[in-house]
């Protein structure tokens, strides 16, 4: 199965389970998208200067809004990285820096299969 056949997958279930179109699902997404996109341009830098105040904002935007929007894997490692910060623990915010890749390679995925 595709990138973009599991995310239409996904879309169309998620969109039944809040009640809505995919149309207004994916509308909704979409603008959900720059703010996320921002907020993982800043993640590195303050992971980088151990500002967990900052770490423990952003990720838990990005939890909600993706909790919201029931894509429940890009919120669980979000949840992560919110739960180190708030831990003030800076060798496991070190150790879960590698979930920022991960959560931006799968916020690309998501685009991609918006665009198709």
């Amino acid at each position: 199965m595709s990138e973009n056949s599991k995310y239409n997958e996904i879309f169309e279930k998620n969109s039944q389970e809040m009640g809505l179109g995919v149309d207004v699902y994916i509308r909704i997404l979409k603008t959900s998208i720059p703010q996320i996109k921002e907020d993982l341009i800043k993640l590195p830098s303050a992971i980088e200067n151990e500002d967990f105040t900052s770490i423990a904002a952003i990720a838990h935007r990005i939890k909600g809004t993706y909790r919201n929007l029931l894509l429940n894997d890009i919120a669980d490692l979000a949840q992560k990285i919110d739960e180190a910060a708030k831990s003030n623990d800076k060798q496991l915010i070190t150790r879960i820096a590698a979930d920022t890749q991960s959560m931006s390679l799968k916020l690309q995925e998501l685009c991609d299969a918006l665009d198709n």
